[in-house]
């Protein structure tokens, strides 16, 4: 019985849905997290909830960017 597997995947989609692009200047980094510009705000982000895209812009879950006032 895979039910267990399927709900899993089930809420990693979820997440991934939830995900928003920050244009953003990196202004510092730690080992854990990205210090980050977007014009109005700067704020640190942790690292694990967020994914550098190399085109100036940031994959977060959108509650982090309501979180950290990016949204």
């Amino acid at each position: 019985m895979s039910y267990g597997r399927e709900r899993h995947v089930a809420a990693d989609e979820a997440r991934r849905s939830d995900l928003v692009d920050i244009a953003a200047e990196k202004r510092g980094e730690t080992e854990k997290a990205f210090r980050l510009f977007d014009g109005d705000r700067t704020e640190w982000v942790p690292k694990s909830q967020v994914e550098e895209k190399g085109d100036g812009t940031f994959a977060m879950p959108e509650w982090l960017a309501h979180e950290k006032g990016f949204i």
